[in-house]
């Protein structure tokens, strides 16, 4: 993908507030990327014995590059989180880290969803 359609695109930097309208636009980042899948972990690596080198060289690439482009849409204050060129490890982190403790907390958002409340 030319590096001018994603240099477009508007992303906000993960913070300790944000997560899930950062999840939501760095996931449409990585699938419009072709990059989800190695982040998702639906795409196994390829196995040594049976690929060529070409293929674990691409497949390495791309890894590097979610990883990259994970890395560079987090806020100063998040990097300590970031260990590793991994990212479905990044990934499953970040999540791990922030997804009952970002804007809309687990309880509260369940209350947006039935009750129409803001937490």
């Amino acid at each position: 993908m030319p590096s001018s359609i994603l240099n477009a695109t508007v992303m906000v930097h993960l913070n300790e507030t944000n997560y899930l309208t950062w999840n939501v636009r760095m996931r449409a980042l990585l699938i419009r990327s072709n990059l989800w899948s190695i982040v998702s972990g639906t795409e196994a690596v390829p196995d040594p014995k049976t690929a060529t080198s070409t293929e674990v060289e691409a497949y390495t690439l791309r890894q590097l590059k979610a990883a990259a482009e994970i890395t560079l849409y987090v806020d100063d204050t998040q990097i300590i989180h970031i260990q590793g060129d991994d990212p479905k490890v990044i990934w499953d982190t970040l999540t791990s880290i922030h997804h009952a403790h970002g804007l809309y907390p687990a309880r509260g958002y369940a209350k947006v969803l039935t009750h129409g409340e803001t937490p």
